[in-house]
């Protein structure tokens, strides 16, 4: 009786779906529900609900049959339309890249700004991107800093690295180191891996903020530890030539050959010159220093 009561419920539920044109019926009969939870969905769905459009979605997503993901997309139409963000995120990822419906990247920027009309920084990102890029939107630098910047204002460290390398060039006349030093060091400062190469290369070359070998050296190295070829090449070269921090050649070579191991092939010519000039005892030494330093994360 069980078993026919939860059959009887389950079909008076898809006549209530056919009732509200949201599904065919046939999309319905041939996707049964798998339990108590999606029939609640279904039913809140009806009822025009956009967290239970949303969850239904996501429930037809897991699925791989074409009538599936058509239901999958409808569901998400619907939520997005009610303004809500999350479907709104999802449908608009769908159409910048995925098999489940024909890639359409004017309609991914569409679905992205009204994200992030709505707050949604990772929204706003995305169609600063798109902006930057003049993909699915025409090219406008003054919409991509607008988003970038909406984006930093709420700390997001993404948004401050694509702000301090935009900043950085020239190729829309926006270039302003000050403000890419400023930018750089926010996303830095929390951790982001290229933003602290960056903000190196800034000090080393004194562009936005005074010239400090030294604060230079400070920021390839904190790069280094996170096992950055890049800066450890930097950090050996430092050590070699004695520049923001004082010369060590055997602290030189085993920074230059880490980032050798890593494909730097210019830290594997220096290195191999170098090596005639320490002991084997040093060089031991100094490798045990920096795989410890590496490690030490």
């Amino acid at each position: 009786m069980k078993y026919r009561k939860g059959f009887i419920v389950s079909a008076l539920l898809i006549i209530m779906l056919v009732n509200n044109h949201i599904l065919c019926a046939k999309q319905i009969t041939q996707l049964p529900l798998s339990n108590d939870s999606i029939s609640a969905n279904i039913k809140l769905a009806s009822q025009g609900n956009p967290k239970a459009e949303f969850d239904l979605a996501e429930y037809y997503l897991s699925k791989t049959d074409t009538q599936s993901r058509a239901a999958a997309i409808k569901w998400l139409s619907l939520s997005a339309e009610q303004n809500y963000v999350q479907a709104q995120l999802q449908i608009a990822q769908l159409y910048m890249r995925s098999k489940v419906v024909k890639p359409d990247i004017k309609k991914a920027a569409y679905w992205y700004l009204r994200a992030a009309e709505l707050g949604s920084t990772q929204a706003q990102i995305a169609i600063a991107d798109l902006y930057y890029q003049g993909k699915g939107v025409k090219a406008d630098i003054n919409q991509a800093l607008y988003w970038y910047e909406q984006a930093s204002n709420k700390k997001d460290i993404e948004a401050d690295f694509k702000l301090g390398a935009l900043y950085s060039k020239n190729k829309w006349g926006k270039q302003d180191f000050h403000k890419a030093y400023q930018h750089f060091k926010a996303a830095a400062d929390n951790q982001h891996l290229e933003a602290q190469l960056r903000i190196a290369y800034l000090y080393e070359k004194g562009l936005g903020i005074e010239q400090s070998d030294r604060q230079a050296f400070k920021w390839y190295e904190k790069a280094a530890q996170r096992n950055h070829p890049r800066a450890q090449y930097k950090v050996g070269l430092a050590y070699m030539h004695g520049v923001g921090v004082a010369k060590d050649i055997p602290h030189a070579i085993a920074w230059l050959e880490v980032a050798a191991s890593q494909g730097s092939r210019l830290s594997g010519i220096y290195q191999k010159k170098l090596k005639h000039l320490v002991s084997e005892a040093e060089l031991v030494k100094a490798r045990e220093d920096v795989m410890s330093f590496i490690h030490h994360v």
